[in-house]
């Protein structure tokens, strides 16, 4: 308590030394360069290349969104139309935006009703899926990769220590799957497998770090899950 009081008489002698005029645009530049900093949701795209992996990597970020992501990379990665029209079906359920939808079925090549694509889509659509995220891990030193990795490790041995959901059983799959080469299913396998925890923004980010690990490096995250 004494402690608290002599912090709360520091802040008041603090923010006394700045002037009254200028308090109110120290707080709006505050907010303002935190909503630049905010990517989500995404702005109008000027490709569909950009905005489809701007939508998704905000798509990812919102919690009843996930869900549907998850599946839809999964039905994505089997092989044949009508997997390919449910993934984007997944898509469109986790976005109801129609300026969202619009860019999800031009990214598919507008399939048609039977799921085949009517025009040219993009070529890395399961990429984007996979690994779209809001990092922006193209500018990341190695020193910021290096701590990434570092949090993905803690979140493998999360899901080691989760024996109520078998957790060990299923990083051993994972481990089969990356040694296959198989690395999409294993992304998947691992994203499923995280613990969801009590707090779904800490989950939410718990899953980009995953994702963005894969993207800077999967064959370093799949030696994660070996250890």
């Amino acid at each position: 308590m004494y402690r608290k009081s002599i912090l709360a008489i520091f802040l008041a002698a603090f923010v006394g030394l700045i002037p009254a005029q200028n308090q109110p645009a120290i707080a709006a530049q505050s907010g303002a360069a935190q909503a630049q900093s905010d990517p989500c949701p995404p702005p109008p795209p000027s490709d569909v290349s950009s905005g489809f992996k701007a939508a998704i990597a905000c798509e990812w970020r919102t919690p009843a969104a996930v869900p549907h992501m998850r599946h839809a990379l999964k039905d994505y990665m089997d092989d044949g139309a009508t997997n390919v029209k449910m993934a984007l079906n997944e898509l469109l359920l986790g976005d109801e935006r129609t300026e969202t939808k619009d860019l999800y079925r031009a990214a598919f090549g507008v399939p048609d009703t039977d799921g085949q694509p009517t025009a040219q889509g993009l070529p890395d659509v399961l990429q984007t899926m996979a690994t779209a995220n809001t990092l922006n891990t193209q500018s990341m030193t190695d020193h910021q990769k290096d701590l990434l990795f570092d949090k993905t490790s803690g979140l493998i041995r999360r899901i080691f220590d989760d024996h109520e959901h078998n957790g060990t059983q299923a990083l051993a799959g994972i481990n089969s799957l990356f040694h296959r080469s198989d690395y999409f299913r294993a992304l998947y396998k691992l994203l499923s497998a995280l613990p969801t925890g009590t707090h779904p923004s800490s989950y939410i980010d718990d899953l980009e770090t995953l994702r963005a690990a894969f993207e800077i490096d999967p064959h370093r995250l799949a030696k994660a899950v070996e250890k």
